[in-house]
């Protein structure tokens, strides 16, 4: 059962997803602005993420919406 942990290691494991998740997020941050400086000094760059016209992160990471 997910409660019958110690409450010592239940925060330990909330703070390891926590830290994980953080983590994951600023190299996302810093691929997103990479790739949006990419893309404004070379039109004709690709992202390794762009999978198709339907699927592309270079387009949500240039949209106007992307701050």
């Amino acid at each position: 059962m997910f409660f019958s942990t110690s409450p010592i290691k239940l925060l330990r494991k909330i703070r390891a997803v926590t830290i994980t998740v953080s983590v994951l997020g600023i190299l996302l941050s810093g691929y997103s602005i990479y790739v949006h400086q990419r893309k404004e000094a070379n039109k004709d760059y690709k992202a390794f993420c762009d999978i198709s016209e339907e699927v592309s992160c270079s387009k949500v990471f240039t949209s106007r919406l992307n701050l």
